[in-house]
């Protein structure tokens, strides 16, 4: 017998669990409307503030969309933040802001 149960921790994925076997098998679930392209480049950000001496930080992008990208950074960017973001796209001379 197969049952599939969500993980509550991670809404976005699924278990699926052979009883017979016993083997778990975690299926993730894209439910985005627009196709995400794999683009790993260093990227510079900072958080659009009144502060004019926020700092920039560091990360890496992991992939993007046309309507958005996700970014890996060493401390989470809070939720609802506008940043300012420049990357250095492959081929390119200048960085993109």
């Amino acid at each position: 017998m197969v049952q599939y149960r969500r993980v509550i921790s991670d809404p976005s994925s699924i278990v699926k669990e052979d009883t017979f076997s016993g083997r778990i098998e975690k299926i993730f679930l894209n439910r985005r409307s627009a196709t995400r392209i794999p683009l790993n480049v260093p990227v510079s950000y900072k958080l659009v503030s009144r502060n004019p001496f926020e700092a920039w930080r560091k990360g890496r992008s992991a992939d993007f969309s046309c309507k958005g990208i996700r970014l890996v950074t060493k401390k989470p960017i809070p939720v609802g933040n506008r940043i300012c973001l420049v990357l250095k796209v492959p081929g390119m001379s200048k960085m993109m802001r």
